[in-house]
């Protein structure tokens, strides 16, 4: 029997990442699409051959879904999510999971009562590269841990003409480039080397105001560019900096320092399979190339992009866990973890101060 699933959200991210990466698995009906905008949700459906695009998301799910998966903005993640797992739907939701703390542990708790799948869209844990990257990690390659460092950029709002966006509005997001890429590096830093336990932030807007879709200027009160130290469990220091308004590869490195060697993957554009791996010892110093194991890509010849494979790999995981596989995450409570690692850097940004990230 196949797996019906539904999507929220008819933007680029479904586009580019979601939909190609469904259409790819065996076994599965994407049932519709929903969006507000239901001309482009008829005009994505059609592209795809779903045959269902709708408006509202009680819409869809309506149809009987086993599945949905949530690409729509930050705002409406709690309202989508709590609607589909009072029917008992198994959920993949876009990264951050919610506003505030209080929006991801109210979808924790109604995530154990339903006893359902949950996924988080932290897809860079399926960068077949990075997975490599943390079994050597686990299996002692650089020895014991003690520094990693997460540099994430892009230049999706370097240019001061580009408009307003809805990312920018800390009514619906909580903050900037902090939430958009932090997310995304809080959630890997503790995925390779353990929880974190505080974090001390600074931050720019680099670009103070923007013009909106009528042409009426903005005030910006987000975050473009923001950086901060952290430490983690076992004694593990941590840099991060996060930028939308930088020139360079988007999502540029993450490197784990320790004892006995390095390890850097490095994001690069769309050439198979769209990262790199860099290995060093004690007696082979020079960062060189680490070839990556055949199982690594198997399934993701049919990529194009570093979207379609890392997303592809992660929605392979989330339909095997909905269909009963044991679970590997990022569920509900990771993407829980990473809310309150937020909450903690909104609170370093504004009141000027390392700030202990609370146990939940």
């Amino acid at each position: 029997m196949s797996l019906r699933v539904g999507i929220v959200g008819a933007g680029l991210w479904t586009e580019r990442a979601h939909l190609p990466a469904f259409t790819h698995q065996p076994g599965v009906e994407i049932l519709g699409v929903a969006d507000p905008d239901v001309e482009r949700a008829r005009r994505l459906a059609g592209r795809f051959r779903v045959p269902r695009a709708v408006a509202d998301h009680r819409t869809l799910l309506d149809l009987g879904l086993d599945a949905l998966a949530i690409v729509a903005p930050d705002d409406v993640h709690h309202q989508v999510a709590a609607a589909a797992l009072d029917r008992g739907v198994a959920i993949l939701c876009e990264k951050p999971l919610g506003r505030t703390v209080e929006e991801t542990r109210d979808l924790v708790s109604q995530a154990e009562r339903a006893r359902v799948a949950t996924k988080i869209g932290f897809v860079f844990r399926y960068s077949p590269a990075l997975r490599h990257l943390r079994a050597l990690v686990r299996e002692g390659y650089v020895g014991r841990v003690h520094s990693l460092v997460v540099y994430s950029q892009n230049s999706q709002f370097m240019d001061p003409a580009a408009p307003f966006h809805w990312k920018m509005d800390p009514e619906r997001t909580g903050g900037g480039v902090f939430v958009e890429y932090g997310s995304h590096s809080l959630d890997l830093a503790r995925w390779i080397a353990g929880e974190i336990q505080e974090v001390c932030a600074n931050a720019r807007t680099v670009v103070p105001e923007r013009r909106e879709a009528g042409g009426q200027p903005r005030r910006i009160h987000v975050d473009d560019i923001c950086s901060w130290l952290a430490t983690q469990e076992h004694g593990v220091e941590s840099m991060f900096h996060a930028s939308w308004a930088s020139l360079g590869q988007p999502w540029g490195d993450l490197a784990v320092f320790g004892d006995r060697g390095a390890l850097v993957w490095r994001r690069r554009d769309d050439t198979w399979p769209f990262a790199e791996l860099y290995g060093a010892t004690a007696a082979a110093p020079t960062l060189s190339p680490v070839a990556l194991p055949v199982q690594a890509t198997a399934g993701l010849e049919w990529a194009t992009t570093w979207r379609e494979c890392f997303m592809g790999s992660l929605v392979r995981a989330f339909v095997a866990e909905v269909r009963g596989a044991p679970t590997e995450g990022p569920t509900f409570a990771d993407g829980h973890r990473a809310q309150l690692g937020l909450w903690a850097l909104a609170t370093s940004l504004a009141e000027r101060r390392w700030v202990p990230v609370p146990a939940n």
